[in-house]
């Protein structure tokens, strides 16, 4: 990795690792992946880290949470039917506490550190906002499921990287979703990593729908108000279910 690579910060099950593996691949043409962290200290450290260039991932916090769920702690590529109970979320909760607030509270800090920044019309604010690229997961990795045109043009724009067909089309083939999702089914282990670098069940379905169809609207009621209730992840929560938050 080049001294001069930008820098991934993401929370866990964002998108991270795909993210990382394409930008140097598009950088370097070869295999590697850019140096990613899943921790900062505060904003002051959040924008030190963001020289000379960052990409920070963001999902929806539910999504993140429950994708957490079924890989670190279902350890599973399935979730089983009729979802989970209130008392099983409970439970997964405090078995997880420290590992959920920590990602929950780099995803939100994240996301927030980058509205103030773009909101901001200081100087050094202004200046800084050309150095940071926010990568939503539902808007470039889940809606293209395979076909990375969009992260691709948004990675090329940022790294100042000319962008072709020829290029797209070996991305999309080096980095297969159908493919990796066989490699990590295959190590029956959230535990273990490929040779790329992907855990164990890393993708839960090929299709859009997938894994998330399978939990129940009262389950994601519980998940939803468990979160609005922390105001750390009130702005995050509100660019994704911004009714639900007002309402609160």
């Amino acid at each position: 990795m080049s001294g001069k690579d930008p820098i991934v910060i993401s929370a866990k099950r964002c998108g991270s690792t795909i993210v990382q593996d394409i930008a140097y691949y598009m950088l370097h043409k070869e295999k590697g992946n850019l140096n990613k962290i899943h921790s900062f200290k505060n904003a002051k450290d959040f924008l030190e880290l963001c020289s000379p260039k960052a990409i920070i991932t963001i999902r929806d916090p539910m999504w993140m949470l429950l994708s957490l769920y079924r890989t670190s702690y279902l350890n599973s590529n399935l979730v089983p039917d009729g979802s989970i109970t209130r008392e099983a979320y409970l439970k997964f909760r405090k078995h997880n506490s420290w590992e959920l607030m920590q990602s929950l509270s780099v995803l939100s800090d994240s996301y927030g550190n980058y509205i103030n920044l773009m909101n901001c019309e200081c100087d050094y604010c202004i200046e800084k906002r050309g150095t940071i690229l926010m990568i939503e997961y539902e808007k470039y990795i889940e809606s293209d499921l395979g076909n990375y045109h969009n992260l691709c043009s948004a990675l090329s724009d940022f790294l100042n990287i000319d962008l072709d067909t020829e290029l797209v089309s070996k991305i999309n083939e080096r980095f297969n979703y159908k493919r990796i999702k066989k490699e990590t089914d295959d190590l029956k282990t959230f535990k273990k990593k490929t040779d790329m670098g992907y855990h164990g069940y890393h993708i839960g379905d090929t299709d859009t729908s997938g894994w998330e169809a399978k939990f129940t609207k009262k389950c994601l009621e519980i998940v939803k108000e468990d979160l609005i209730r922390d105001e750390l992840f009130r702005p995050i929560m509100n660019k994704y279910h911004k009714g639900i938050v007002e309402e609160c």
